[in-house]
């Protein structure tokens, strides 16, 4: 993810510059299979806010398999989206 300057999130229509524009989504996986889009802005995980620097953080402190829903930023709205983590290849 990248960071969400005032520049982009005015060009997206983000009330404010917050959360994390995610720029690739692997096939395959955890983020591929729910739904998420290279373009998204990720606003929170689960109850808390995100930005760059925390959602990395954040999804490494979820529990595998544990369902959790994101809320992005698409399309100039909020879209919550549940996801399901996945323990990292070794």
């Amino acid at each position: 993810v990248q960071p969400v300057d005032a520049e982009l999130a005015k060009s997206a229509g983000l009330p404010k510059p917050t959360g994390g524009l995610v720029t690739e989504v692997k096939t395959a996986s955890p983020a591929a299979r729910a739904g998420l889009r290279a373009g998204d802005i990720i606003i929170a995980w689960g109850d808390r806010e995100v930005d760059h620097r925390t959602l990395p953080w954040i999804v490494a402190q979820t529990p595998a398999g544990r369902p959790t829903t994101v809320t992005v930023w698409r399309n100039r709205a909020q879209v919550q989206i549940p996801v399901v983590p996945e323990k990292m290849p070794e």
